[in-house]
């Protein structure tokens, strides 16, 4: 099994990545396959399509209540993280049957307004099946979660208390703990790849979002290989 860390739109960079794995290889995603590149649409239907399991992440759970109306988030905070960049990808004219209100400026008013954003309908599509991502995945030999499980929380798999938002499984940044089931903890999030080892030097997680040093990863969980393709959008 190989799994993707963080795309964020990037679906050419994506498509670069995939043909350097060995053929017939199992994939999985750790989530964020939305936002700030140009492509999250293409994005989101390749995995979908292809059958490509996913976890739930939290750009994944901002496009969704952004488009659910289910006010976790504070209105904006997603758009100032990328989202606007996934709307563009929906945006048509003259399609009736899939709008929604959103607050946008308007320039005569010099003021924000109400309005109706007419989108095609299969973000809709996009939205329910990200908002029905499961947590976390188990097998060959590995953990697989959105976000590092943070060792020191107390529900890490709420993710709907803002309360505790830094701490939960779409979030954390804390560096997890070895497992007890000796399963390796494999998410992403965090920007920069990374193994994590215990004092005597077992390993025991890694951290596959090499978004911010310029790079998506794949890793083998069974081979213990790192793929890395630049991101070139």
């Amino acid at each position: 099994m190989i799994v993707i860390g963080d795309i964020g739109g990037c679906f050419n960079s994506l498509m670069k990545l995939v043909a350097k794995f060995p053929p017939n290889e199992k994939i999985l995603f750790v989530g964020d396959l939305n936002d700030r590149g140009p492509d999250s649409r293409k994005v989101i239907s390749w995995v979908k399509d292809n059958g490509h399991e996913c976890m739930h992440s939290n750009h994944g759970q901002m496009f969704c209540d952004f488009m659910l109306d289910t006010g976790i988030y504070e209105y904006g905070i997603w758009k100032q993280n990328g989202g606007g960049e996934t709307l563009d990808n929906y945006l048509v004219k003259g399609v009736t049957n899939c709008s929604h209100r959103e607050q946008v400026w308007d320039e005569d008013d010099g003021d924000y307004c109400l309005r109706k954003i007419y989108y095609d309908p299969i973000i809709m599509e996009h939205v329910n099946w990200l908002n029905t991502r499961p947590l976390f995945h188990s097998s060959d030999g590995a953990y697989v979660t959105h976000a590092p499980l943070n060792p020191n929380a107390r529900n890490p798999y709420d993710i709907t208390n803002l309360k505790t938002m830094d701490d939960n499984i779409l979030w954390n940044r804390t560096a997890p703990a070895p497992r007890e089931d000796g399963l390796i903890s494999v998410f992403g999030h965090n920007g920069f790849f990374k193994r994590y080892y215990t004092e005597d030097k077992k390993l025991h997680a890694v951290c596959i979002d090499a978004s911010r040093e310029g790079y998506l990863c794949g890793y083998d969980t069974l081979k213990d290989i790192a793929y890395f393709q630049e991101i070139i959008e």
